[in-house]
């Protein structure tokens, strides 16, 4: 496995922190982490050093918009 570099710019490299992401969507940190069960590792997000046991997350940008802008099927009946 490869390590990614984190960038502090969205133009250079797609991947960005948690903070970084809550900031782009205007979330909580808090709010991302509990929808990681929703997120597949290795496509939304992976480890910035996969071989630390603890290592940060970094999250695929591109991935995420595609993921939270899909359109969810509306509960009332008509």
């Amino acid at each position: 496995m490869t390590t990614i570099a984190i960038s502090e710019t969205t133009k250079e490299s797609p991947w960005m922190t948690l903070n970084q992401v809550a900031k782009y969507f205007s979330v909580s940190e808090r709010t991302i982490s509990r929808m990681i069960d929703h997120m597949s590792y290795g496509i939304h997000y992976v480890k910035a050093n996969p071989y630390k046991k603890r290592s940060k997350l970094i999250f695929h940008i591109t991935q995420l918009e595609k993921l939270w802008k899909t359109p969810v099927p509306s509960c009332r009946q008509k």
